[in-house]
């Protein structure tokens, strides 16, 4: 017996060539879909913050997103004095800032620093109330 030397030989760990899986085709196409990584959260949050809100701003109705209405909502806080406002405000500014890897970054910490314990110090001069 002779064998055909352009056939090779089909057994164990050999399957024949024409049900082998091919290139670039998913053994499972319809198989169970991946799943999402962390990615999905940072979508779905864009979502949310991203979306059309109708809001009231300097008396004025106005159509923003949703993140803006939450800075807007945050200034005004902070304006009236709410110190965690403030602090909010500044850390995100601090965090935009890194992301955007500017150098004056630590300039405007030196200046907040500055601008906050002038706040502080008119705040505790006004402590008895009264208004701006």
């Amino acid at each position: 017996m002779s064998r055909d030397p352009a056939k090779k030989a089909v057994g164990y760990k050999a399957p024949p060539e024409d049900s082998r899986f091919k290139k670039g085709q998913s053994g499972n196409p319809s198989g169970k879909p991946r799943r999402a990584k962390n990615g999905a959260a940072v979508d779905e949050r864009e979502a949310v913050l991203g979306r059309m809100v109708t809001t009231r701003i300097n008396g004025k109705v106005v159509r923003i997103t949703a993140r803006r209405a939450l800075y807007e909502k945050a200034v005004d806080m902070a304006f009236k004095g709410d110190m965690r406002a403030l602090a909010l405000l500044l850390k995100f500014d601090r965090m935009s800032d890194s992301d955007a890897a500017s150098g004056p970054a630590e300039q405007n910490t030196a200046e907040e620093e500055a601008l906050i314990a002038r706040y502080l110090a008119r705040k505790a001069n006004d402590a008895g109330g009264g208004g701006e």
